[in-house]
């Protein structure tokens, strides 16, 4: 039976080892993936322009001819997918909004948002703590270092 030192240090080994077999399974997919990426990044980019301007153009089709194609509908079913036309209202958004509702009052389309600040809560001491509703607790941790091979 090994004494716990042992049995540690053992752990501590075998975790030595499996980080450095997945360091080098992850170095190796980064390079293995920037492989391929840079492969196909000309033929992804060429097709993603492709596509923006295909449905750039069909936009334009509808838009020019919205009554001939809709003819008061909103939807029209074809052979390879459906077109649809919606009409909203929706609020123009103007610059300098902010401001002006700021300066208006209108407080309650400003959105405000509001979270704990932790790290000063940190510094405060247990009186002002318990005041608030909480205090300090110990935690435990436990960690490790490895260390490195000599010449590794």
């Amino acid at each position: 039976m090994l004494d716990i030192r042992t049995e540690a240090d053992l752990m501590l080994a075998n975790i030595a080892l499996l980080a450095e077999r997945l360091e080098l399974a992850q170095n190796a997919a980064d390079v293995a993936l920037a492989e391929v990426t840079r492969f196909y990044a000309g033929q992804i980019g060429d097709l993603k322009q492709r596509l923006k301007a295909a449905e750039k153009e069909l936009i334009g089709l509808a838009k020019k001819n919205k009554k001939e194609l809709f003819a008061g509908r909103d939807k029209l079913e074809l052979a390879h997918g459906i077109m649809l036309h919606t009409v909203e209202k929706r609020v123009k958004r103007a610059r300098g909004m902010l401001a002006r509702l700021e300066k208006l009052g209108l407080d309650e389309a400003i959105k405000i948002s509001k979270s704990v600040d932790w790290d000063a809560l940190e510094k405060w001491g247990d009186e002002k703590l318990a005041q608030v509703g909480t205090c300090r607790q110990k935690k435990e941790n436990f960690s490790y270092e490895l260390k490195k091979e000599a010449g590794g």
